[in-house]
């Protein structure tokens, strides 16, 4: 079964996302491409973090079939100064697997052991997600499959 997401309810979930991180201190914010970017943005504005940065990840190839570990590829990894402390909130759209988001998190704790490492999601499927993200909108409990508005088939 498949839920579409209305660009309002997209919207109200990436304001509840910034509702959560209220006294929580971001210095940098990074989006898993592409999902990630559009609540990137919105977090970025209304949170007051002004380094924004893009991180590419390919977990599915282009038959939108899963990758092997050893066939996963990154592009476009930021390049953050890390000998600077930091507070790094990694931004998608949804924790369905959690690979991605465990990969990405996996990586930035080891080229910055001494950072602080958040994640935000607007949806979470415990059943399914081997990371729970520190931060999302909604619990999905079920199957169903979120087509997002930027996504209508």
């Amino acid at each position: 079964m498949k839920r579409y997401i209305s660009w309002d309810e997209y919207m109200k979930m990436c304001g509840q996302l910034v509702h959560q991180l209220k006294g929580t201190k971001i210095t940098d914010i990074i989006g898993v491409s592409r999902g990630g970017l559009i609540p990137t943005q919105c977090i970025a504005y209304q949170h007051g973090v002004s380094r924004v940065h893009n991180f590419g990840i390919h977990t599915y190839s282009k038959n939108d079939e899963r990758l092997s570990d050893s066939n996963i590829s990154f592009y476009q990894i930021p390049t953050i100064n890390f000998n600077e402390t930091h507070s790094i909130l990694i931004t998608d759209d949804i924790a369905d697997s959690g690979r991605t988001l465990k990969i990405i998190t996996d990586h930035l704790k080891s080229v910055a052991p001494n950072a602080t490492v958040y994640t935000a999601t607007l949806h979470y499927k415990p059943k399914t997600s081997i990371i729970r993200p520190t931060y999302f909108s909604e619990e999905i409990l079920g199957d169903e499959w979120i087509v997002y508005p930027y996504d209508i088939d």
